[in-house]
């Protein structure tokens, strides 16, 4: 296990698996497993910051629309992010700020695109301190 998170393979897809002593650990742990599939996330430097704001039903759901957030700027802004800093309330709600670069193909080490983050096997288990998420590849 890698910095708090592992990956499992499934099909054509990738999995993570994200650990951490309580959910803003494991929402930011997912998230640099996140940028993990797509290139080498120690070569990402922290120059930018976004913030994100996120109200969800549910905590699968917040899982889902945090990674997917991430990955509008991935693929939108060609950002790559490597800081977390996040809070979560109940009721589902996520503020965080991330801090990342403009992606650069040759020294970030790129390896593939992220299609999606599903559903399929999701689990958020604050008790037991992982997430495992699917990442359609």
């Amino acid at each position: 296990m890698a910095g708090g998170y592992e990956y499992f393979e499934h099909t054509a897809d990738v999995g993570i698996k994200a650990y951490g002593k309580d959910l803003p650990e494991i929402f930011a742990n997912a998230a640099r497993a996140l940028t993990g599939v797509v290139c080498d996330v120690g070569k990402v430097k922290p120059n930018t910051a976004r913030v994100i704001d996120i109200i969800a039903d549910d905590l699968d759901g917040l899982m889902v629309l945090w990674l997917n957030e991430l990955l509008v700027y991935m693929d939108a802004d060609n950002l790559l992010f490597s800081e977390f800093h996040v809070k979560v309330k109940r009721g589902w709600e996520l503020h965080a700020v991330v801090r990342g670069e403009p992606m650069d193909r040759g020294r970030h080490g790129l390896k593939g695109g992220i299609k999606a983050i599903t559903y399929h096997m999701l689990v958020v288990d604050e008790k037991k301190g992982y997430a495992q998420v699917l990442l359609d590849i």
